[in-house]
């Protein structure tokens, strides 16, 4: 008897693929979170307090322990990771480029509802899938570089794996329970007053979109040549990483501009060829991304009259246009390789400490 479409299929993943995870720090040391291969069980049986992650979701920017974010978006919205297929993965993970990498802010579950919802997939109308049930769908008229979503990993379920910490919380990730959602929770959820902050990045991204020449493959191939896991649990933003030994890197070895193009074709139907550009290179330490604030123009020039002796560089910033730096105290640091013609990675000058940015910021709004 064939099995029905959308089933699970047990998991083809081998201990080889549990040792690559190890060696590039898509999963702790085994002093701190145990993985325990399937038996031949066609859908996950975890014990205890293990959880159920998935190979193919950490091949597309997942890594453990969860982010404070990541965590955060699979609460709220009422989620397991197995809610989220594999291209809600690479989706989640390009909106956390977009603001790590190239806004220079953390990433919020308010922001991304500026951009998209979720909706339900199921066998049929009202029904949610066993697996892969939320897929992540851009609002209507939202100003996001569209990501080339594959069509190759449509049997993501076949890769799942069991782990569980050794001590403390390693993971970061809700209990496991193999039901579809219970509900579509905050499936919807539109900040109806976002805040200033938000409105303001939202217009930036406006900006770097059709003005700057961001594109959607940027926000993977930002990620690829950093090495770094934008839904894995870091010291710093992507945007603040420091140079190859950087702790918070999957390896420190370059990746040259022929990988990072196979890198994002492997996830996305973007077909980079090897003579690839940036059309806009994410920032770094050297040279931070712009600053954006909770401040409104109007209220920046009102400010202004009331406070003649305000910080002048950070509220005329706000109300200039079109947008343009804040004066800021950039530390210079010697660049160690240009990447994919335009994409910088740097090291300090004491190379090997792999030390991140400060993790206080100011965020000005420069329009």
């Amino acid at each position: 008897m064939s099995l029905p479409s959308g089933s699970w299929m047990g998991s083809n993943v081998t201990s080889e693929d549990i040792t690559q995870l190890r060696a590039t720090r898509r999963l702790p040391r085994e002093t701190d979170v145990g993985v325990r291969l399937p038996r031949g069980e066609r859908r996950p049986r975890p014990e205890g307090q293990e959880r159920v992650v998935f190979l193919t979701h950490f091949e597309r920017g997942f890594g453990l322990p969860a982010s404070t974010f990541f965590r955060a978006f699979l609460e709220f919205f009422g989620l397991q990771l197995h809610h989220l297929g594999a291209g809600a993965i690479v989706q989640l993970s390009g909106f956390v480029t977009l603001c790590e990498g190239y806004l220079g802010v953390e990433p919020t579950i308010d922001l991304w509802a500026r951009f998209f919802s979720l909706k339900q997939q199921g066998p049929s109308a009202g029904e949610f899938a066993d697996f892969g049930a939320a897929v992540i769908s851009k609002r209507s008229g939202a100003d996001f570089p569209k990501i080339p979503l594959e069509d190759s990993a449509k049997k993501w379920q076949n890769s799942f794996v069991y782990v569980r910490n050794l001590g403390a919380d390693r993971i970061n990730l809700p209990a496991f329970a193999i039901a579809p959602p219970r509900a579509k929770t905050n499936w919807g959820y539109s900040p109806k007053r976002p805040s200033q902050e938000i409105v303001n990045l939202y217009e930036r991204v406006t900006v770097m979109r059709t003005q700057e020449g961001l594109t959607a493959t940027d926000l993977l191939a930002a990620f690829i040549m950093r090495r770094a896991l934008p839904l894995q649990g870091r010291s710093c933003l992507i945007g603040e990483m420091v140079g190859l030994q950087d702790p918070n890197r999957m390896g420190s070895t370059r990746l040259s501009v022929k990988q990072v193009a196979r890198g994002v074709n492997d996830i996305s139907k973007a077909n980079l060829g090897e003579d690839w550009r940036f059309g806009k290179a994410p920032y770094s330490r050297s040279n931070p991304a712009l600053q954006v604030s909770v401040w409104s123009s109007y209220f920046a020039a009102v400010h202004l009259l009331i406070r003649p002796d305000a910080t002048r560089g950070v509220l005329l910033n706000t109300i200039r246009h079109p947008y343009t730096r804040a004066p800021s105290q950039v530390e210079l640091v010697a660049p160690e390789e240009l990447v994919a013609h335009g994409g910088e990675e740097e090291a300090e000058s004491d190379a090997g400490t792999g030390r991140c940015a400060g993790k206080s910021r100011v965020f000005l709004h420069v329009s």
